[in-house]
């Protein structure tokens, strides 16, 4: 678009996108995960609905779907089933539950670079970390926990971008037994709390 600020339009350029269905007045394009029909449910301005509103808003609607945020940090996800958090997924490096692992100490990086190497995809070496007792499961669901906490923090400290709720069809990103958004939330401002 003609307004798009040219900070977000080189990171646009090589992504695929579609437009995604909505009322009638919105318009909204999203990156394409695929063919699966996606519905836009809620799209605006972090600068005048913060993140904790719109959680807020997921879990007493108990929604489910996709809430994708894009700031000049990068594109996350958050995935909720009935207004449960069921994952997260960051463009950004250090926010990978990968190097979360790793950080955890419960990977060594060598390993965790073979692996995603062979696997194609940092989310399925983790997977394969744990089938081949490199990590034990319950590291990987620490780890995991610990992922999404994180990824909530990176969000609550933008405060300016966009946001789209999207109803689709739950993908791999989403699969954690359900989390609760409120107390990722408060743990989430716990944390920024400190680090103030």
């Amino acid at each position: 678009s003609r307004n798009s600020c040219s900070c977000c339009g080189a990171r646009l350029a090589s992504r695929s996108y579609r437009l995604a269905g909505g009322p009638d007045e919105l318009l909204v394009g999203i990156e394409s995960d695929g063919d699966a029909p996606v519905r836009a449910v809620l799209a605006g301005d972090l600068a005048r609905i913060s993140f904790p509103e719109i959680v807020t808003l997921v879990v007493q609607s108990r929604s489910t779907g996709v809430l994708r945020v894009v700031t000049d940090s990068g594109t996350r996800r958050v995935h909720f089933a009935e207004g449960e958090v069921r994952g997260a997924v960051s463009e950004r490096v250090g926010e990978r539950l990968s190097e979360i692992l790793v950080r955890m100490g419960s990977v060594k990086r060598d390993d965790m670079e073979a692996l995603s190497e062979e696997a194609g995809d940092p989310r399925a070496a983790c997977r394969l970390a744990v089938g081949r007792g490199l990590c034990p499961e319950r590291d990987l669901w620490n780890a995991v926990q610990e992922h999404v906490t994180t990824i909530f923090q990176a969000i609550l400290l933008e405060s300016q971008g966009s946001f789209v709720l999207t109803e689709e069809a739950q993908s791999d990103d989403a699969s954690v037994p359900g989390l609760s958004a409120e107390h990722l939330l408060m743990e989430g401002v716990r944390r920024l709390d400190e680090l103030r």
